[in-house]
């Protein structure tokens, strides 16, 4: 009731619509986040209480109206959304308690509030496309630099990229149907538009589909099965333009996903002749055989990960891999 008759949204709305200052932008962050924080607390106490539900309604809409904030506020340059990031990451850690028929383990009484899942729905697709342009690099970001860990604004932004990833599984754990969904069409958007999209994009792209296959639940029997993220693996893969990409952080990328996915080959030999050796091809012209010496670093770590998950489909082509590599076996 404070916060309506106060039109204290309103009042916030207005205040971000002026713009201004970068620093002035970071204070107005900060001040959005503490909000939505106390907000969350009061909605977390007053629906497990003996409260009026009417109460906890009111919280749960005072959330929601402050969401959009949150996320203009979130979508604003890497300086201006780690400010949020504390509130969004407390938010999905109990999102899925919020929702009807979840049933958190601490909880000694039924809430006297839960909320449908389709009323947080457009909250997780709205905080996914975001995700996905936040946890792409900066370009100030120096990648060959071996002295870059030691860096503070780096090692600040690495930091800020390990809390979207742990949102992002948040979310397939609220919604997993959303979050495949989520996977497919990134996937399948940047495979068509792949000429229009920077490295840094691409890289993110890769980086959220590694992490789906690290929530994803028993990998193995989803890639027996063919499900969403084994589709997607054998788009990426089929598309020549991306596996031949010369970039060193879009091949670092695609060897965590040769590796992550791999076994789907396995599972399925009938689809090692075509993707299988694609990926071989790539891992030695694309990785060990690269100009960057971390790239060929990497590659070969990850050429020997491969081989094990598909040894018998590749045991015929050992006499090709030895050719291929036999140059570079030679003592100098």
């Amino acid at each position: 009731l404070m916060l309506s008759e106060l039109q204290v949204f309103t009042r916030l709305e207005a205040c971000v619509q002026q713009g201004g200052a970068q620093q002035l932008l970071v204070k107005e962050a900060e001040m959005i986040n503490s909000i939505g924080e106390v907000l969350l607390e009061a909605y977390v106490d007053l629906r497990v209480t003996d409260a009026d539900a009417k109460l906890a309604q009111v919280a749960w809409d005072s959330i929601n109206k402050l969401m959009p904030l949150v996320l203009w506020f979130f979508a604003q340059e890497y300086q201006i959304g780690v400010c949020v990031e504390p509130f969004l990451t407390e938010f999905f850690v109990k999102v899925k308690s919020f929702v009807k028929g979840s049933h958190a383990k601490d909880m000694e009484m039924a809430p006297c509030h839960a909320v449908c899942l389709d009323e947080v729905r457009p909250i997780l697709m709205q905080t996914l496309q975001l995700i996905i342009q936040r946890i792409a690099y900066p370009t100030w970001f120096r990648h060959l630099d071996p002295d870059y860990e030691d860096d503070e604004q780096h090692v600040a932004f690495m930091e800020f990229r390990k809390s979207l990833a742990k949102i992002y599984k948040r979310i397939f754990l609220v919604d997993e149907q959303l979050g495949f969904q989520f996977v497919q069409a990134s996937c399948s958007q940047l495979t068509q538009n792949l000429q229009a999209v920077q490295p840094m994009e691409v890289d993110a792209v890769l980086f959220l589909f590694k992490e789906a296959g690290e929530i994803a639940k028993q990998l193995d029997q989803h890639l027996q099965a063919k499900g969403p993220l084994a589709g997607a693996f054998l788009q990426l893969t089929d598309c020549e333009a991306l596996v031949n990409a010369d970039h060193g952080v879009v091949q670092l990328a695609l060897m965590e996903i040769y590796v992550r996915y791999g076994k789907l080959l396995a599972l399925h030999p009938e689809l090692f002749p075509r993707y299988g050796q694609r990926v071989l091809q790539a891992l030695v012209s694309r990785g060990i055989r690269s100009s960057n010496p971390h790239v060929v670093s990497r590659a070969c770590f990850m050429f020997g990960r491969f081989l094990k998950l598909v040894k018998a489909q590749a045991a015929t082509l050992l006499t090709q891999i030895h050719e291929a590599l036999q140059d570079l076996l030679v003592v100098q």
